[in-house]
């Protein structure tokens, strides 16, 4: 008998966190104080937390840095002309350019919705097609900076800059 109650407990436990997350798909990003506070408070899932904050800072401070010493360390070691010419032929690395490419694409799409600006737009586009990852983690950077402890993940990916 006790285990069809856990059983139900867990079920009704499921089943309401199905209920918020279609409430907050049908709301359009949107909960009343009440709300937030109820989900602060039982699931954390509506402010950014300190840590999570200092956490994507950290991350994408070491990208920049990561990639920009392997930058140093390719520049100084063979010109980048060179390198391509030597590896052009391989499919392996036509594959690897297009992927990042197409990555690079997706990511600008999302920073062309929070850019207002034309110029802005033309900018990240152009720094983004040929910094790749040095202009997505500074980007992320300028975003992640803008951030105040208490600010939904919601305020990161639609506050639109302008």
């Amino acid at each position: 008998m006790r285990c069809r109650g856990e059983i139900v407990v867990v079920l009704n436990y499921h089943f309401t966190i199905i209920q918020l997350v279609l409430f907050y798909c049908s709301q359009e990003l949107s909960f009343t104080r009440r709300q937030q506070r109820f989900l602060r408070e039982w699931f954390g899932l509506v402010s950014m937390r300190k840590k999570i904050l200092f956490f994507l800072k950290i991350l994408f401070s070491l990208n920049l840095l990561g990639m920009l010493s392997v930058t140093v360390m390719a520049t100084v070691d063979q010109s980048i002309f060179e390198a391509v010419g030597n590896i052009w032929p391989n499919w392996w690395f036509k594959a690897t350019l297009v992927d990042a490419y197409l990555g690079f694409l997706t990511f600008f799409v999302w920073v062309a919705y929070k850019e207002r600006r034309l110029r802005n737009k033309v900018l990240w586009f152009a720094l983004i097609m040929c910094l790749g990852n040095l202009a997505i983690s500074t980007y992320m950077l300028l975003e992640l900076y803008k951030i105040q402890v208490g600010d939904t993940f919601e305020t990161l990916l639609t506050r639109r800059n302008g």
